[in-house]
């Protein structure tokens, strides 16, 4: 794991503080470098597309938007994913220059992180689905992956 996801962050909705290492489940993270931008919105909505996955997995997705970048935000709040508002800016929050994807473990550890390549290619949603799968299987007493390939 390279890192742990930090903070602070606030719900855009509520203005109430947000831990990303908190709450059940894997998290999967959209860092943004605009919450206007209609390629990250787009992003956002092929993400929550794959809806019933995420709930089998129990994932969560949030869009992570700095303090300065709010105002317009009311595109993104729409689908599965909650707005949260970064304090110090998105890399501060998320370790890595937006527009960037971070997919997490309940306890904030990072199992996946990218930039958005070129002209915001982010990893095929199906590709995150199999992130989360992976977390959500793993077992924190072992520490160890679990699955099938132990036996290999």
């Amino acid at each position: 794991m390279a890192h742990r996801l930090t903070g602070p962050l606030t719900a855009a909705a509520t203005g109430a503080p947000v831990s990303l290492r908190s709450g059940r489940g894997p998290r999967i993270s959209v860092g943004v470098h605009a919450v206007d931008c209609a390629a990250c919105a787009a992003y956002v909505a092929r993400l929550c597309s794959e809806s019933d996955a995420l709930e089998e997995w129990g994932a969560r997705v949030s869009v992570v938007a700095s303090r300065s970048d709010v105002t317009p935000a009311e595109e993104l709040r729409a689908g599965c994913a909650e707005l949260l508002v970064a304090e110090d800016g998105v890399e501060s929050a998320l370790d890595v220059e937006p527009p960037a994807l971070v997919v997490a473990d309940e306890w904030g550890e990072v199992y996946f992180s990218t930039r958005a390549a070129g002209d915001h290619e982010f990893p095929a949603p199906a590709e995150v689905v199999e992130w989360i799968r992976f977390i959500a299987i793993q077992c924190p007493e072992c520490e160890n992956p679990e699955g099938e390939w132990r036996t290999l």
